[in-house]
C-alpha cells in the first residue's frame, strides 16, 4: 500500500509544471533559462541562497582522496517550489541522492 502511495506522489510531481501560475523548473538550466524569459533572476538568487546556506556542510579536503576512510561520494539534485504565503517566494532546496547509496 505504501508503495502504490508513494508512486502517485512520484507522478504527480513530474506533472507538474506549474503552480500559482508561475512556472517551477526541474533542472538548475532550466530555472535560468526562465529567469531569463521572464527578465528577472528570482530562480538563481534561490539557487544561491540554498547553496550558501548548505556550504557550512561540505569540507573541503586538501590531501590524498584515498585517504579519505568513512566518506563516500554522493550526488544530488534541487527541488524547486513556489511558496505561497510568502508572496510567491522561489524556494530551491537540495537534496542528496540516498537512494544511491547504503545505509551505514
Amino acid at each position: 500500500k505504501r508503495d502504490r502511495f508513494l508512486g502517485k506522489v512520484k507522478s504527480k510531481y513530474w506533472e507538474r509544471t506549474h503552480k500559482y501560475g508561475i512556472r517551477v523548473p526541474r533542472t538548475i538550466q532550466e530555472a535560468l533559462d526562465i529567469d531569463k524569459a521572464n527578465g528577472d533572476h528570482l530562480w538563481q538568487d534561490s539557487i544561491e541562497l540554498e547553496m550558501k546556506n548548505n556550504r557550512i556542510a561540505f569540507e573541503e579536503f586538501e590531501g590524498d582522496i584515498s585517504r579519505l576512510v568513512g566518506y563516500k561520494k554522493i550526488t544530488g539534485h534541487m527541488v524547486f517550489d513556489v511558496k505561497l504565503g510568502e508572496n510567491f517566494r522561489r524556494k530551491t532546496r537540495y537534496c542528496a541522492d540516498v537512494h544511491k547509496t547504503e545505509a551505514p
